[in-house]
């Protein structure tokens, strides 16, 4: 039996999922698995104590009927008038860049600013606490079209139900709460 999502909303922490790894997406969203590990409960507690010295907004719950987009920033800081979203993450990023996954959550805020203020973003900020690295991302028409065709793929697996490959990358896999789960078929 197939089950038709015609309402449903995409968060941002979903899209993120889904960038990281399909199949954990899956397990969280389609099958409604829910495993809270030392990492996501770390993760919560730095979004509520980390160490950005700043003035701030905090949890601002957004819309978007376009989209079918909704969620809450972690923070809103204002930056020659603009209000700017800033992704706040626990770990590490050792890289030069930002992890894509981390990049496309921070994407869909920007949408979700973008429609509810009515201005369109040129950047946003991810931290990652673990490294206290700073990224400015630059909101690109490249990652406004890769944003939607990761859209156009959420719902392609919310309407038709398979469960996406495994990764092929196991390092994706380090930490992960459903670990177990991929493995073990």
């Amino acid at each position: 039996m197939i089950i038709m999502f015609t309402h449903q909303y995409i968060e941002p922490h979903q899209v993120n999922a889904f960038a990281y790894c399909k199949r954990k997406w899956y397990y969280q969203n389609r099958l409604k698995l829910q495993i809270i590990n030392d990492h996501m409960e770390i993760g919560s507690y730095i979004k509520e104590h980390h160490w950005m010295k700043t003035i701030k907004r905090k949890e601002i719950y957004l819309m978007s009927n376009k989209w079918k987009l909704k969620g809450m920033c972690d923070y809103i800081i204002e930056e020659n008038g603009f209000q700017i979203p800033i992704e706040i993450k626990k770990g590490k990023c050792s890289a030069v860049k930002p992890y894509k996954n981390d990049v496309m959550q921070l994407l869909c805020y920007v949408l979700l600013l973008e429609e509810n203020l009515g201005i369109k973003y040129t950047h946003g900020y991810i931290l990652y606490v673990g490294s206290k690295r700073k990224f400015t991302v630059n909101i690109t028409p490249n990652l406004r079209k890769k944003i939607q065709n990761y859209f156009k793929e959420i719902k392609s697996y919310l309407r038709n139900g398979k469960m996406p490959e495994l990764q092929s990358n196991k390092i994706c896999c380090v930490g992960c709460s459903f670990e177990e789960y991929c493995w073990f078929e």
